[in-house]
């Protein structure tokens, strides 16, 4: 069954139907017709997804994240390029490093806020290091990232 599968893949179906752009109550009404073989009742982009998620028992949560990114998502045409470009860019980078810390990072990120303040800091240490002359406040800002990264040098 497709709710038992998107279990074990911790897929939440308010996740997913925010994925799909779809409602929840539409989501469960298409998991319901699909675990009751009514496929012809499943909007066809999701019985695609269903599809695969079934006929595919090695897949992990990565594997169906990039199902959805490569044949369902669709980048809205009115988005500015910028917006489109990082898009891309990210789309390919996680479809080239499934399985890279950064691209676990970036799922991590994109699925909970608990690491926002961690990326604040890092966007304001990006602007600073760019800096020639810095303020006694902004070399202890970079002190600490030093101390972090030389952690894992």
């Amino acid at each position: 069954m497709i709710r038992d599968r998107l279990r074990e893949l911790e897929i939440k179906i308010s996740e997913l139907s925010d994925y799909l752009k779809i409602s929840r109550p539409t989501m469960y009404k298409f998991i319901e017709s699909y675990d009751k073989e009514n496929k012809n009742e499943v909007n066809k982009r999701v019985l695609g997804l269903f599809d695969y998620i079934e006929k595919n028992p090695l897949i992990g949560k990565r594997n169906v994240m990039g199902y959805i990114l490569d044949n369902i998502a669709e980048i809205d045409d009115t988005d500015d390029r910028k917006t489109n470009k990082v898009i891309k860019s990210i789309k390919e980078y996680v479809s080239s490093n499934p399985e890279s810390e950064k691209t676990q990072f970036m799922e991590k990120c994109a699925m909970t806020d608990k690491f926002d303040i961690a990326i604040h800091y890092l966007l304001e240490i990006q602007g600073i290091m760019k800096l020639k002359v810095l303020t006694e406040e902004q070399k202890k800002k970079i002190e600490l990232y030093e101390r972090i990264v030389g952690l894992y040098k």
